[in-house]
C-alpha cells in the first residue's frame, strides 16, 4: 500500500483524477475486447461504417458552438459564492438570480441546437452513407444510424447541465456517472455485437449513455432539472441585457471563439475517417477509425489531470490567487506529460513487437500508429497550454486551432484524394509539431504574462 501510495503522491494523484483515471483505465481495458469482438463479428466494411457513424455523430461540436466549455469555466467562477443544497438545489443570495439566468438561457440554446442537430444530420447522414453502399454492405445501417443520432441529441439536451455541475467542483460525481454511463453502455454493446446486432451496437452506446445520464440527473438533481426545463420553455426574448446577466457581454466572446477552436478541433482529429471512407472506402476508413481510436485515448487520459482541476484553478483565477494557480497548473503538467508519453512509447512500439496479433490486421501500419502517437503528444501539450489560458474566462487560442485545422483538412483532404492514410497522418503531425506546438507555447508565454500583470 505505501509503494501505491508514493506513487499516487508522486504522480499527483487525489479523488477526483483517480476517479477519471479509471474511466480511462476501463476504457482502455475494455477498447481491445471491443475491437477484439468488432474483428471477429464485422466485417471490413462494417467496421469503415461503424467508425464514420462516431466520426458523424462527433459533428454535434458544429451544433454546441463550444458552449458545455465556457460553461464548466463560468460555473467555476460562480461556485466561488454559491453553494449546493439537497437534490440539486442551489444558494447564494444575490448571485442566484443570475445563476439561474446563465441556466435558462443555456437551455435555451440547446434545445434549440439539439433540434438542428436531428433534424439535418439523419438525412445528411444517409446522403453520405448511402455513396458507398455497394453489393458488399450487405448489412442494416440507416435504423442504426437514426437511433445513434436520436439518443445522440438526447445527451446533448443534457450536456449543459453536466458542465455546470462538473464546473461547480462535484468533479468527483461527475466521473462516476461517465464511468457508470461507459461501462452500462459498453457491456451492452459487447452483448448486442456477440448476438450478432451489427451496427445496432452504435446505437446501443448512444442510447444506453443517453438513458443513464438523464435518470442520474431526474434522481439526484431534480431541483436544477426543473431550473432547466424552465429553460427550454422560456418564450421571453433572450436578446434583452439583463441587470445580472448579459450572454452577449459575457458568454458569447469567450463561446464564439472556443466553438471555433472545437470546430477546429474536428477537422484536425476526426476528418481523416469520412475522408478515407469517401475516396477509398469503408475498409481502410475502418482501419483509420479504429487505430484513432487507440491514439486519441492518450491525450484523454492525459487531460484526466487537467480538467480535474480545471474548476478549482478557475476558482483561483477568480480569487486572484496566482500563485497557487500557478503551483497546481506546472504539477499537473509535468505528472500528465509523463503518462502520456509512456502512453506514446508503448502505443508506438507495440505494433511493431505483435504485428501477427489479429487486431493489427484491421488497423494501420506500425508506422502510422507511431506518427498518430507522437501527434497525440504534441496534442496534449497544447491542450494543457490552452486549458491554462482558459482558466481566465478567455480563448486566445482560436487563431491558431483555426489556421491549424484549415492546414490539416487541405493536407488531409489532398493526400486522400490522390495517395492514402500515411500521407494523412504525416502531414497531421507534421503541421502540429511545426505550427501547433510552437505557436501555442508563445502564446502561452505572451498572455501569461499579461494577464496576470492585470490581476496582481
Amino acid at each position: 500500500m505505501r509503494f501505491f501510495r508514493a506513487i499516487f503522491s508522486f504522480l499527483g494523484i487525489n479523488e477526483a483524477i483517480f476517479y477519471s483515471l479509471i474511466l480511462r483505465g476501463w476504457q482502455i481495458v475494455a477498447a481491445p475486447i471491443t475491437l477484439f469482438l468488432i474483428i471477429h463479428h464485422f466485417s471490413p466494411e462494417q467496421q469503415g461504417f461503424y467508425y464514420t457513424f462516431n466520426s458523424l455523430l462527433l459533428l454535434q461540436i458544429f451544433f454546441e458552438m463550444g458552449l458545455s466549455f465556457v460553461l464548466i469555466q463560468f460555473s467555476s467562477h460562480e461556485f466561488s459564492k454559491l453553494s449546493w443544497k439537497k437534490m440539486g438545489g442551489i444558494q447564494g443570495a444575490k448571485r442566484l438570480r443570475r445563476f439561474k439566468e446563465i441556466l435558462n438561457q443555456s437551455m435555451h440554446y440547446y434545445s434549440l441546437f439539439s433540434l438542428l442537430f436531428f433534424v439535418l444530420l439523419v438525412p445528411a447522414g444517409f446522403y453520405f452513407l448511402a455513396s458507398k453502399s455497394s453489393e458488399n454492405v450487405n448489412f442494416d445501417w440507416k435504423l442504426p444510424w437514426v437511433i445513434s443520432v436520436l439518443f445522440t441529441t438526447l445527451i446533448l439536451l443534457a450536456t449543459p447541465l453536466m458542465a455546470i455541475i462538473e464546473g461547480s467542483g462535484r468533479v468527483k460525481e461527475v466521473s462516476l456517472v461517465r464511468l457508470g454511463q461507459s461501462i452500462t453502455s459498453v457491456f451492452a454493446a459487447w452483448i448486442v455485437i456477440a448476438l450478432g446486432g451489427g451496427l445496432l451496437n452504435a446505437a446501443t452506446i448512444t442510447s444506453v449513455n443517453a438513458i443513464f445520464i438523464w435518470v442520474w440527473l431526474v434522481l439526484k438533481n431534480p431541483s436544477l432539472v426543473r431550473l432547466a426545463l424552465r429553460g427550454i420553455l422560456k418564450s421571453q426574448s433572450l436578446t434583452l441585457t439583463s441587470t445580472q446577466f448579459s450572454w452577449r457581454q459575457e458568454i458569447w466572446p469567450m463561446q464564439w471563439r472556443i466553438a471555433l477552436s472545437w470546430v477546429s478541433g474536428y477537422f484536425i482529429n476526426q476528418l481523416f475517417v469520412p475522408i478515407l471512407f469517401y475516396y477509398h472506402g469503408p475498409e481502410i476508413a475502418g482501419k483509420m477509425g479504429m487505430t484513432l481510436s487507440l491514439a486519441n485515448m492518450l491525450p484523454i487520459v492525459g487531460q484526466a489531470w487537467i480538467t480535474s482541476k480545471a474548476p478549482f484553478m478557475g476558482r483561483l483565477v477568480a480569487q486572484r490567487e496566482l500563485e497557487k494557480f500557478d503551483e497546481m497548473f506546472f504539477k499537473l503538467l509535468k505528472q500528465s506529460t509523463v503518462v502520456v508519453f509512456l502512453g506514446a512509447c508503448t502505443l508506438a512500439i507495440f505494433p511493431f513487437v505483435f504485428s501477427s496479433v489479429s487486431i493489427f490486421q484491421r488497423v494501420l501500419s506500425p508506422d502510422q500508429i507511431a506518427i498518430l502517437a507522437a501527434s497525440s503528444l504534441v496534442t496534449h501539450l497544447v491542450n494543457c497550454f490552452a486549458q491554462y489560458l482558459r482558466s481566465f474566462k478567455k480563448e486566445p487560442m482560436m487563431e491558431v486551432s483555426v489556421i491549424g485545422a484549415i492546414l490539416v483538412a487541405s493536407l488531409a483532404w489532398y493526400s486522400g484524394k490522390y495517395y492514402s492514410s500515411k500521407e494523412i497522418v504525416f502531414s497531421a503531425l507534421a503541421v502540429n509539431l511545426l505550427f501547433g506546438l510552437p505557436t501555442s507555447f508563445w502564446l502561452w508565454l505572451k498572455h501569461r504574462k499579461t494577464w496576470k500583470n492585470e490581476l496582481a
